[in-house]
């Protein structure tokens, strides 16, 4: 599933799953003519407002809306087709939700429920603060008024405590190794792209990178090596030159693999060295975890990533539980945790210090 910002031309899509799903519950034909117009959306709001959708296989199963209001922030729509629910597909939707209120400096999303679906936001960690009193066609109508706690607060920065850190089984590192590969060959046949280069960011993107060049019958490697320091002033130092290819990449589809996506920034530096030589190139970056305040990264077109991670701890405990993404910090099987730990507490000062910060010893 993926989850992408709507687009205007999506207006009546959206508007057709909302009445969808709220007859859903029953409400009579003269209710949910009476409602047409506060469930249509239309252009002008997902200009104006974020408007999400969850996609699988092109067709769009639900969507939700957030507008501000001065210092609120509020959950406008969330919408499930019928058929698609019980899936996960709403869970994963307020999740999102919730970590772009986050992301954009609000403490709590306020929501106005249908009585229906009060028992899933609580669910989702929400509390009722209230109730509207509301009439519809002669009948009175009590909208629970819920509030859902970001924890976003400067006073309280939440930091990765050694006891956030996991050691990863060779067994799990092989199932989040066939997921990723799973999702990029199911990409790739959705788009109709063959890929010609498998290019790893070296050290430990060797894994997937030889993986996934053997599931998708891919003979062409193209290695890359960086690594992080905590130097602020140079946070990424280049062990050797971008290698150069018997045959020309002009036009070509690169893939490029790493294992643990935390800030981007190396990813971004093997996309710009890539592109200063090859401008043209298509890159699809595959990695086994992706921070959740990751949605893009300069100069790479398609990331695709088996696991979502909170390692920047950008969520509050409970938006990364209603996005169904853990505060564990993996350690990779050939890793000692303690070396871990003592590179993750270099980053967490290094972050104070008044330059660009980095976290942790991933990428």
């Amino acid at each position: 599933m993926h989850i992408v910002r709507a687009k205007p031309e999506d207006a009546d899509a959206l508007t057709q799953i909302a009445l969808c799903a709220k007859r859903h519950w029953g409400y009579p034909d003269s209710w949910m003519e009476n409602w047409r117009d506060v469930l249509a959306v239309d252009m002008e709001s997902i200009r104006r407002d974020e408007v999400y959708v969850a996609i699988i296989n092109d067709e769009m199963l639900g969507f939700y809306t957030l507008a501000a209001e001065g210092e609120k922030l509020y959950l406008e729509h969330l919408f499930v087709l019928p058929k698609a629910m019980g899936r996960g597909i709403g869970r994963r939707l307020f999740g999102h939700a919730l970590n772009r209120a986050t992301e954009k400096g609000f403490v709590s999303l306020d929501i106005e429920s249908d009585p229906h679906a009060e028992g899933f936001y609580l669910r989702m960690g929400a509390g009722r603060i209230g109730m509207r009193i509301r009439e519809i066609a002669g009948h009175r109508r009590e909208l629970p008024l819920l509030v859902c706690k970001t924890d976003r607060t400067e006073e309280s920065p939440r930091v990765i405590q050694k006891s956030d850190l996991r050691s990863l089984s060779y067994a799990e590192f092989g199932q989040l190794l066939d997921t990723l590969a799973d999702r990029v060959a199911e990409f790739c046949v959705e788009r109709g792209i063959r890929i010609d280069v498998v290019v790893p960011i070296l050290r430990s993107g060797a894994f997937p990178g030889c993986h996934l060049a053997s599931k998708l019958s891919v003979t062409d490697i193209l290695p890359l090596q960086y690594k992080h320091t905590y130097n602020c002033e140079r946070p990424i130092h280049q062990n050797y030159a971008l290698p150069v290819p018997i045959r020309d990449l002009s036009h070509c589809t690169l893939l490029m693999a790493d294992t643990n996506t935390v800030t981007g920034e190396i990813a971004r530096r093997a996309a710009a060295d890539i592109r200063q030589r090859w401008p043209a190139v298509t890159i699809i970056f595959a990695t086994m975890m992706l921070d959740v305040s990751l949605a893009s990264i300069p100069g790479i077109d398609f990331i695709i990533w088996a696991q979502r991670t909170n390692e920047r701890r950008g969520l509050s405990p409970n938006a990364a539980a209603a996005a169904e993404v853990s505060n564990e910090v993996y350690v990779f099987p050939w890793e000692d945790i303690d070396q871990q730990w003592a590179e993750i507490q270099a980053a967490q000062v290094a972050i104070t210090r008044p330059a660009k910060s980095i976290n942790g010893g991933q990428s």
